[in-house]
C-alpha cells in the first residue's frame, strides 16, 4: 500500500489517499458537492432576506443581515437616516460622514448587505416611513412627502408608485387602519 497526502486548498482539509487515485477523486468530489450546496443555500437565504426587506414597510436589520457587524452597520445607517428623515439635503455624502466611512466603502458595503446603493437604501427607508404614515391617515400626501425628505410631492409620488405599484393616495385609501 502506498500512502501520501494532497492538499486541495485552504478551504479543504488534507486528503490522505491509500492506494489509488479513485478514492482521492471521490473524496474531493464529495467535498466539492458539499461546498457548492452550502454556497447555494447561503445565496438563497440572502435572496429571501433581501426580498423580505424590499416588500415590507417595517425595517428590521436582523432580517437582511447575516453577521452582527452587518447588522450594526445597517442599524447605524437606519439611525442616521431616521434622525435626518425630514432633511431634504441629507444625502449619501452626509450619511457616509455620519457613519465614519468613505463614500466608496459605504457603497460597497450597502450593495453587499442590502443589495442596493446607499441612495436607493435611503430612498426605500423614506418611502417605507411614508407608507406607514399613509396607513395612519393623519397627514396629507403633500405633508408626508416633506416629512420624509422629498422636495416635491410629484417627485415623491413617482418614486412611491415605482416602489409600491400605486400612487400614495391609492395606497392610503387601500391601507388605512
Amino acid at each position: 500500500m502506498v500512502e501520501f497526502s494532497a492538499t486541495l486548498s485552504d478551504a479543504l482539509a488534507p486528503v490522505t489517499l491509500i492506494s489509488g487515485v479513485g478514492l482521492l477523486l471521490v473524496s474531493m468530489s464529495a467535498r466539492y458537492c458539499h461546498a457548492t450546496s452550502r454556497i447555494r443555500q447561503l445565496l438563497e437565504q440572502r435572496e429571501r432576506r433581501l426580498a423580505s426587506f424590499r416588500k415590507g414597510t417595517h425595517i428590521n436589520p436582523k432580517e437582511i443581515t447575516i453577521t452582527s457587524l452587518d447588522e450594526k452597520l445597517i442599524q447605524k445607517a437606519l439611525e442616521c437616516i431616521e434622525k435626518n428623515m425630514d432633511n431634504t439635503e441629507y444625502n449619501v455624502e452626509a450619511l457616509s460622514t455620519d457613519m465614519g466611512l468613505e463614500r466608496s466603502s459605504l457603497y460597497r458595503k450597502m450593495q453587499a448587505i442590502a443589495g442596493q446603493t446607499p441612495t436607493e437604501f435611503m430612498r426605500s427607508i423614506r418611502l417605507k416611513r411614508a407608507a406607514r404614515l399613509l396607513e395612519s391617515g393623519q397627514y396629507s400626501v403633500q405633508e408626508i412627502s416633506w416629512m420624509v425628505g422629498f422636495n416635491t410631492p410629484r417627485y415623491f409620488s413617482s418614486y412611491f408608485k415605482e416602489m409600491f405599484g400605486m400612487t400614495p393616495s391609492a395606497y392610503a385609501a387601500q391601507n388605512r387602519k
